[in-house]
């Protein structure tokens, strides 16, 4: 049988053993060899049949992972019919709303002047339903993200909007998940418990610091009250309700010194493993410019948030390192999925959050159901938009996990936007071997 190396192999020396550490980024699977088997991985085509019985056995290993792959695989073609086969997929629908485009805190890396928007009228809600309905009977999945602006300030439309949209997925046999993106202010007993009632899967709220650093940057609008104990005290009655959760927490220069004190908070509160995630925070639009400058370089996150998550293991808020491993995409994220779209009060549709209110960039209207040509070219432009088009996106070992990275960036930047992940990677890889190697041992050939 003829066989070839994955071009998606990466490779470490553990020179004190003499061994490799190797890596795959297309099979997402790691193992250890000895030194005197790389040649494995240096050859080109080759039959297997035709090495030593000891030779042998290590390739039929190696072929069994990814490492090796038969000689008339094209992988680049496997990853691009994935993203296609992703991008055109019908049987799944994923809607983020908002109902209302107000919000009830004015962070810092807002600038967003406006407070008080009309909140989503019912010919919308309505719009929405037939949308829906006129899909279902098509559709394995629906997901739905409520977003804002604040989408708790309207809870009325949300819990409305979630029932009617569960009985239509039921009433077609159609899968439903529900999230909710809040800042967590608002997350009052008698709110949760409708929110459990609609079988929330899962509600992200942002705590970006302890008090000291997080009321600073995330503050009530026309008030300086403390808003980070009343989070904390609305998460806790999360866990009390078994909802799950997750805490985001934006790093950039004015905070990052103080998240050890913010994971301290969090371990002595019961908070539950896994459940807080480090994001770099990014300009994408003319409203974050103000704050560029507080922001790091992809590289200077790189290598700071490998250390955060050292941190939440130290302090039993993270069991281990193996969720940090790098998985394989289809694509980035839903924003280029075609039957994906972010809808805003008043009905018009976007490909991306980071878009929401600037008409400019819509692709249509959800009332009217009508797109300009225009509107019809920039829904082109996003699901046309592929790694594939860059040829340093084609010859970097970081496809299969990372697939150009945000979408909406690479546009506005004219270029696919790498991942922070590029310059860790090792570093995740040599910790999850030597856990690994710690709990059960390592199978090295």
């Amino acid at each position: 049988m003829l066989v070839k190396a994955s071009q998606y192999n990466f490779s470490w020396s553990m020179n004190e053993e003499k061994k490799l550490l190797i890596y795959n980024s297309f099979s997402t699977r790691m193992i250890v060899i000895d030194n005197k088997h790389s040649d494995l991985l240096d050859k080109g085509s080759f039959d297997i049949n035709e090495l030593a019985d000891g030779k042998k056995f290590v390739a039929k290993s190696l072929l069994k992972k990814g490492f090796l792959i038969h000689h008339s695989i094209d992988e680049l073609k496997v990853l691009q019919f994935s993203s296609q086969k992703y991008k055109h997929d019908t049987s799944r629908l994923s809607l983020t709303i908002a109902p209302t485009l107000s919000c009830n805190f004015r962070c810092i890396y807002c600038d967003q002047e406006e407070r008080n928007r009309p909140a989503m009228s019912k010919e919308v809600e309505d719009a929405i339903l037939k949308y829906i309905e006129d899909k279902v009977k098509k559709l394995d999945e629906i997901s739905i993200t409520w977003y804002g602006g604040e989408p708790l300030l309207e809870p009325d439309i949300l819990i409305n909007l979630s029932q009617k949209i569960t009985a239509l997925a039921k009433g077609h046999g159609c899968e439903c998940v529900f999230k909710i993106v809040t800042n967590g202010y608002l997350l009052e007993p008698e709110l949760v418990a409708k929110l459990k009632e609609l079988n929330i899967q899962v509600i992200q709220i942002t705590l970006d610091g302890p008090p000291s650093i997080h009321n600073k940057r995330r503050k009530l609008f026309g008030s300086d009250d403390d808003t980070f104990n009343k989070i904390l005290l609305n998460i806790k009655n999360l866990i009390k309700n078994d909802i799950k959760f997750t805490i985001r927490v934006n790093i950039d220069q004015t905070n990052v010194e103080g998240i050890e004190e913010l994971l301290d908070i969090l371990a002595n509160n019961g908070i539950p493993k896994n459940s807080v995630n480090f994001a770099q925070v990014y300009t994408y639009t003319d409203a974050c410019k103000s704050a560029a400058h507080t922001m790091m370089s992809t590289n200077e996150y790189a290598k700071i948030e490998p250390l955060l998550y050292e941190m939440m293991v130290e302090k039993g808020l993270m069991e281990d390192f193996t969720h940090l491993l790098p998985k394989r995409k289809s694509n980035y994220c839903g924003a280029d999925h075609i039957q994906s779209y972010v809808i805003d009060p008043e009905g018009d549709m976007y490909k991306c959050w980071s878009d929401f209110g600037d008409k400019n960039i819509r692709i249509g209207n959800i009332v009217t159901q009508k797109s300009t040509k225009e509107e019809k070219m920039k829904h082109v432009r996003w699901i046309m938009w592929s790694p594939f088009d860059s040829e340093k996106c084609i010859r970097c070992k970081m496809l299969p996990i990372c697939m150009g990275g945000c979408p909406d960036l690479g546009m506005r930047e004219g270029k696919p936007h790498c991942l922070a992940t590029q310059y860790q990677l090792e570093k995740i890889i040599k910790k999850n071997y030597h856990q690994a190697e710690k709990i059960s041992g390592f199978w090295t050939m």
